[in-house]
């Protein structure tokens, strides 16, 4: 735990336990990034499908499944974490 998170809880503030560097994810942000991951399962799983009609995009239609999979697993992660 860096200093600031250690001030903070001493307080009484509510902070998240994931940091990257010096940067703590507020409430405010896991909302965001749930939104963010669940958005971009949603476009993975279009993308499988155009791949399953013929015209493969980048990645082979089941590439994109587990790509899908992936994103909302951390997706729902972020807003159980929110």
């Amino acid at each position: 735990m860096c200093y600031n998170e250690l001030t903070r809880i001493k307080r009484g503030e509510e902070v998240s336990t994931l940091a990257f560097g010096n940067t703590l994810f507020k409430k405010s942000d896991w909302r965001l990034w749930s939104q963010i991951l669940i958005s971009g399962s949603v476009i993975a799983v279009l993308l499988a499908g155009v791949g399953y009609l013929g015209t493969d995009i980048w990645l082979a239609s089941t590439q994109w499944l587990i790509v899908a999979a992936v994103l909302a697993a951390f997706g729902v992660y972020a807003k159980l974490e929110s």
